[in-house]
C-alpha cells in the first residue's frame, strides 16, 4: 500500500465491545472516532495555515497544506462503506441484522475489493464527493 499512494496501511485497532452498553451506538462511535480525528486534524491544520502568511512561510505552509489534504483524503476514503474501512462499521451500526451480517461476510474480502476499486479508479468519484463534503464542512468552521 505504501508503494500504490504513498502511506501505509493502517493497523485496526483491538475493541472490546462488551465493555459498551449499547452495541449499535458503540459501533458507530468508535468507528466515527477515525474519521473524526482525520477531520479535526485537517480543520487544525488549515486554521494554522489561515493564520500565517504564505509568502513569509513557503515550505511551513506547504507541509501545512499537504497534511490537512492527507487527512481530509483519509477521512474521506474512511468513510467508504465496504469493510475493513470504518464506513462499513457506521452503516452498520444503523442496518439491520440481514445487512450486519452481510458486511460482516465480506470483511474478509474487502481489503481485496477495496484495493481492486481504487486500481479501476472506480472509487475516485466517490472519494472526490466525500472530499468536497469535507471541505466544505472545514470552510464553514474556518472561512477564509
Amino acid at each position: 500500500m505504501l508503494f500504490l499512494v504513498g502511506f501505509g496501511w493502517a493497523r485496526p485497532v483491538p475493541v472490546n465491545f462488551s465493555n459498551i452498553r449499547d452495541y449499535r451506538k458503540g459501533m458507530i462511535l468508535v468507528s466515527s472516532a477515525g474519521i473524526v480525528m482525520n477531520m479535526i486534524l485537517a480543520f487544525a491544520a488549515l486554521f494554522l495555515y489561515s493564520l500565517l502568511n504564505p509568502d513569509q512561510s513557503g515550505m511551513v505552509a506547504l507541509a501545512l497544506v499537504i497534511f490537512a489534504k492527507i487527512n481530509i483524503v483519509l477521512a474521506a476514503f474512511n468513510l467508504i462503506p465496504i469493510p475493513p474501512l470504518d464506513g462499513s462499521k457506521i452503516l452498520a451500526g444503523f442496518a439491520p441484522a440481514g445487512v450486519q451480517a452481510a458486511l460482516h461476510r465480506m470483511e474478509r474480502f474487502g481489503f481485496l475489493i477495496v484495493i481492486a476499486l481504487l486500481y479501476l479508479g472506480a472509487l475516485d468519484p466517490v472519494i472526490d464527493f466525500l472530499q468536497q463534503m469535507i471541505l466544505s464542512l472545514i470552510n464553514i468552521l474556518l472561512p477564509a
